[in-house]
């Protein structure tokens, strides 16, 4: 497939998913049960969706954005976020990870979530609604064409979502474009182990949703030092498929 028809592939999985929690939002959608949407891409299992959360922060957000959840950690847990940031969370889904970073920068900070899907994009208004977040926005966009200003941000966050880039060094870019000198890049990230070749990686879009292709852990450390990013850490921390983790992947700005 092209890269414009892997984005339109990419966009419409995850509207479908959007779909599936909206479809069944009615008086009390907060709490509604409905279809899991990890289901439209993968087998159930400990390695994607809101089994990363702690039970104390699943407390505090609407079961819509959990059952949205479609992620491979928490990007937030161990983040540097500090009242008055203003935060990016880039493929934001339904917003379960810009609701918990908006609690963590209240009360003068902000968090922008952004989406290539309008679906998602209205979930996450509604599910930030329900959680009685007033300092969470969302729009829709690109990660490779940011709408976002200049050295605007503080800390960029992500959750499974580099992955998804058609053109993965122009999204790391524009991540350090909008991020402030100082500024922290704290996201989880699907990687393929060094050993795996390019076909290698390819056979196992099936198994870890990755529609775009993996970096390895070299080409990810590469690409983020190429961007002019500095203080590189690329950490697995569970296998999601053969030779392919979800990792802690941070670094700055200086």
């Amino acid at each position: 497939m092209s890269s414009g028809d892997v984005r339109t592939e990419i966009r419409r999985r995850y509207a479908a998913a959007a779909r599936v929690v909206l479809g069944g939002l009615g008086p009390t959608w907060s709490s509604t049960p409905s279809p899991d949407p990890l289901s439209l891409f993968l087998e159930e299992g400990p390695t994607f969706g809101s089994c990363h959360y702690s039970a104390a922060e699943l407390a505090t957000i609407p079961a819509a954005a959990v059952r949205a959840s479609l992620g491979c950690g928490s990007p937030t847990t161990g983040a540097p976020l500090a009242a008055g940031q203003i935060v990016l969370d880039i493929g934001c889904g339904g917003g379960i990870d810009s609701i918990l970073a908006a609690k963590m920068v209240e009360p003068d900070g902000l968090v922008i979530g952004l989406d290539i899907s309008a679906e998602m994009v209205e979930l996450a208004r509604r599910n930030a609604a329900a959680a009685l977040t007033r300092n969470a926005f969302f729009v829709t966009g690109l990660m490779e064409e940011l709408p976002i200003a200049n050295q605007l941000t503080d800390v960029v966050i992500g959750n499974s979502a580099i992955n998804l880039s058609t053109a993965k060094e122009r999204t790391l870019s524009e991540l350090f474009r909008v991020l402030a000198p100082g500024g922290r890049l704290h996201i989880v990230d699907l990687v393929a182990d060094d050993s795996l070749s390019p076909a290698d990686r390819m056979a196992r879009v099936v198994d870890t949703n990755a529609t775009a292709g993996l970096f390895s852990v070299s080409e990810y450390d590469n690409a983020l030092r190429n961007a002019n990013f500095s203080e590189v850490s690329i950490a697995p921390h569970h296998e999601v498929a053969d030779r392919v983790m979800a990792a802690q992947v941070t670094a700055i700005r200086a």
